[in-house]
């Protein structure tokens, strides 16, 4: 309550000292030594700025008619505006309606016409980034995890393709995942400053929240966190970039592979047609192999009956007429041979000698044309 007090007395006397001050930021105290998170909403915002700047001109003219004025606005800084913390809705109306408290206690005395507002649209606080319905980081999104970020910060974690975050893996985070998960670390930044103070309120310390080492080293880590999403953006590109690669040149293998294999399926294709031609070829030829030995053979028979017929066959010796008759034969020797004798099994075929006998016959013709008579001897087998 003292500390409350203390910041209280020296906005008050920022109010009393901020006559004739130009500040970037149109408050009416020093927003480089903003220490609350109310003073830090009313510097982030250029309406409650003009507020703080015109409720410090109201609250001089009334002081000036009633000196209970200030104990009135202690209570309210106390009060109404400790109470809306950061909620820069709230902090509006409590401003409007001191505005409107000051305004009847001076409003006996002429005053002179408050300076106009900065015309500024109104700060509406932030939200959350919208997000698909599918996606898991809002789900599981701990806040928890960020209070040791050493793991991280370090390249490899937004690199590795196995990696998830939040359920997600981190190759596929994009720009709105980022925009929720700096949304999210403002918003624990801002609610870890309100537990710190929160503590130290309840043990009645009147210690600077934000130099307490719990809330320094979590924020400070979520700070690092934030300031990091540039490099994960890149590395996550960076490593997608890879993938892309690495995918194209599995792809461009995958199809070398396939052409190669393709070329050699066209290549025994082209073999097997190049064997087939060249056992049609065979076959073909074998074809007219034995055509032309069965035509040889044929021509031969036909050659050969026409040399025995024509040289061969029995004639007269004289008129070379085949019209002659044989006259008489006669019995001139007998002896013994032997002759092969080819037989016929259940085996097959059996080839043996046998003796018999031979006689030489002398036959005497007649030719009828020219009355030329002749004698041929012939070796015979007896009985054939």
């Amino acid at each position: 309550m003292d500390a409350l007090l203390h910041r209280s007395s020296r906005v008050l006397a920022g109010l009393f000292f901020s006559v004739g001050m130009t500040h970037s930021n149109a408050a009416s105290f020093d927003c480089t030594k903003a220490s609350t998170q109310v003073e830090y909403a009313i510097c982030g915002n250029p309406t409650l700025s003009a507020l703080d700047e015109q409720l410090s001109r109201t609250y001089r003219q009334a002081l000036a008619q009633d000196p209970q004025v200030r104990s009135r606005q202690l209570a309210w800084l106390r009060g109404p505006r400790e109470q809306c913390s950061a909620n820069v809705v709230c902090l509006t109306a409590a401003y409007q309606q001191q505005l409107d408290a000051l305004n009847g206690v001076s409003s006996s005395v002429p005053a002179a016409a408050p300076v106009a507002a900065p015309v500024a649209a109104p700060v509406i606080a932030p939200t959350a980034p919208a997000m698909a319905a599918d996606n898991p980081i809002p789900i599981l999104f701990d806040p928890k995890y960020f209070y040791n970020v050493q793991g991280l910060l370090s390249e490899s974690a937004w690199r590795d393709p196995q990696a998830k975050l939040f359920g997600k893996p981190v190759l596929q985070w994009d720009d709105a995942d980022f925009e929720y998960l700096k949304y999210r670390l403002e918003q624990q930044k801002m609610a870890e400053l309100q537990e710190a103070r929160n503590w130290y309120a309840q043990r009645n310390l009147q210690n600077d929240p934000t130099q307490d080492s719990t809330y320094r080293l979590r924020t400070e880590a979520m700070q690092k966190v934030i300031d990091g999403i540039p490099r994960f953006k890149y590395w996550i590109a960076q490593a997608n970039g890879e993938q892309r690669a690495r995918r194209q040149a599995q792809q461009l293998q995958a199809q070398a592979e396939q052409q190669a294999t393709l070329a050699r399926e066209q290549a025994q294709a082209v073999a097997l047609q190049e064997q087939r031609q060249q056992t049609q070829l065979r076959q073909e030829s074998q074809a007219r192999g034995q055509w032309l030995l069965w035509t040889g053979l044929l021509l031969a028979a036909i050659l050969g009956g026409f040399v025995w017929h024509r040289f061969i066959r029995h004639r007269c010796p004289s008129c070379k007429s085949l019209n002659f008759d044989c006259t008489g034969h006669k019995e001139m020797d007998r002896f013994k041979g032997r002759i092969k004798v080819h037989e016929k099994n259940s085996r097959g075929t059996n080839t043996r000698f046998m003796s018999t006998t031979f006689v030489i016959n002398r036959y005497d013709y007649e030719c009828a044309e020219c009355d030329h008579a002749w004698s041929e001897k012939r070796k015979e087998e007896l009985g054939a």
